[in-house]
C-alpha cells in the first residue's frame, strides 16, 4: 500500500497530495465539505475536475467527493507499469492521509474499472462501490462491439501500443476543444446529453486530462487490456451500478457483464440513453445511493 506523507494546499483547482514514493496526486474536492466521504475516480481520458458537473447533487445529498487524478493526468505524476489492483492501493493511500477509516468509491467510464479493483482490494474499508457507465473487461470476446467508430479504434491502437495511443488521443482531444470552446461561446453544446450549462466543465476537464499529454492516457490503455487479475465473483463491497443501453463509447454489454457476474449487484439501465446522460440526468439519484 502507498503510504502519503504531505500534503500541499493552494494548488488551482484542489490540493496535491504527495505519496510516500515521492509522487505528487491532485486532488479536488466537491459538495458537502462535512459530508459523508466518496472518491471519485474519473473517465478515460479525464481528471478531477470531472466530478465538477456534479458538485451540487453531492452537497444536496451529503456527499464529499474527493475526486482524484489518476497517474499521468492533470497534477498527478506518472507511474511507470502498474496494475488495476496496484492503483487500489494508491486510493488506500490517499484515504489514510486524508484521515478516512471507510468510504465509498465512485468509478465513471475508463474509472469504473479501477472502482471494481478497489472493491476486490479494500474489502470492508469500502462503505459501497458505484460504476457509473463503466469499461468492463477489455479481453472478453466481443467487447469492442457496439462501440462507435473511433473508440473502437482506439481501444484496439491502445492494445498494440498504450504509448503510442497515448500520443495520438491528446491531438485529437485538442482538436475537439477549439470546437468545444466555439459552442462554450455561443452557450451551445455539440450533443443534447451533454446540457450547454455542463459544457464549460466538460471542456475544462479535457484540458486538465491533457495537462502533461497522453500520460495517463497510455497508463489507463495499459492497465485496461492486461487481465484485471481478480474475478468479479470474489468481490464481497455492495456494488451499484448505473448505465445507458444507448451508450456507444462504453457499450451496455460491459454494464450487463459486471452485473451478473459481482455478488448482489444492484444495477440500473436507462432506456435510450447514451454515454453521459446517466451521470448527467440523474446525479442526484446516484449520489444518494453512494451516500447510504
Amino acid at each position: 500500500m502507498s503510504s502519503v506523507n504531505q500534503k500541499q494546499r493552494g494548488a488551482p483547482g484542489g490540493d496535491v497530495l504527495v505519496l510516500g514514493d515521492g509522487r505528487r496526486v491532485g486532488v479536488a474536492v466537491f459538495g458537502a465539505r462535512e459530508g459523508f466521504p466518496v472518491i471519485g475516480l474519473h473517465g478515460m481520458p479525464g481528471s478531477r475536475l470531472m466530478y465538477a458537473t456534479v458538485a451540487q447533487a453531492a452537497a444536496r445529498r451529503g456527499i464529499r467527493l474527493i475526486a482524484v487524478d489518476r497517474p499521468g493526468y492533470g497534477r498527478s505524476g506518472r507511474r511507470a507499469g502498474d496494475t488495476l489492483l496496484g492503483y487500489a492501493g494508491d486510493v488506500a493511500g490517499i484515504a489514510e492521509i486524508l484521515g478516512l477509516e471507510r468510504f465509498a468509491v465512485l468509478g465513471t467510464s475508463g474509472g469504473g474499472s479501477y472502482a471494481l479493483a478497489c472493491a476486490a482490494r479494500l474489502g470492508s474499508r469500502l462503505t459501497r462501490v458505484g460504476v457509473v457507465s463503466g469499461i468492463g473487461p477489455l479481453r472478453t470476446p466481443g467487447s469492442l462491439s457496439g462501440m462507435a467508430p473511433v473508440n473502437r479504434w482506439v481501444f484496439r491502437l491502445a492494445r498494440v501500443s498504450p504509448a503510442l495511443v497515448g500520443v495520438v488521443l491528446p491531438r485529437l482531444v485538442r482538436r475537439s476543444l477549439a470546437q468545444l470552446q466555439a459552442h462554450v461561446a455561443a452557450g451551445t453544446s455539440p450533443s443534447p446529453s451533454i446540457p450547454p450549462v455542463v459544457l464549460p466543465l466538460v471542456v475544462a476537464d479535457l484540458a486538465e486530462a491533457i495537462r502533461q499529454g497522453g500520460a495517463g492516457i497510455a497508463f489507463d490503455a495499459a492497465n485496461l487490456w492486461r487481465p484485471w487479475g481478480f474475478p468479479f465473483t470474489q468481490i464481497t463491497v455492495p456494488v451499484r451500478l448505473w448505465h445507458g443501453d444507448a451508450d456507444n463509447l462504453a457499450p451496455v454489454a460491459f454494464g450487463r457483464l459486471i452485473a451478473g457476474a459481482v455478488p448482489g449487484c444492484e444495477a440500473t439501465f436507462y432506456p435510450g440513453e447514451g454515454h453521459a446522460e446517466p451521470l448527467t440526468r440523474h446525479a442526484d439519484e446516484i449520489m444518494a445511493a453512494m451516500a447510504g
